[in-house]
């Protein structure tokens, strides 16, 4: 199956998707980190929100941030 988001997200810690979850690199060292919605159009804003965009990062994606760049 094909999602939208694959080929929109620029975050580089995304792993994949289904209708309703976004799976990214954990925060803890060899971990996935597992979003889950109550809806596909939940789950689609908050994609179109942080992941399209590595400027607007999610906590997620902040915490991992600061793991890697340090800040």
């Amino acid at each position: 199956m094909y999602f939208e988001g694959m080929s929109n997200t620029k975050c580089p810690y995304y792993i994949r998707e289904s209708a309703y979850t976004i799976s990214c690199e954990g925060i803890e060292k060899g971990t996935v980190n597992v979003i889950k919605f109550p809806s596909e159009n939940k789950k689609n804003e908050f994609q179109k929100r942080c992941c399209y965009h590595i400027g607007r990062p999610c906590i997620a994606a902040q915490l991992l941030n600061e793991r890697y760049i340090g800040n």
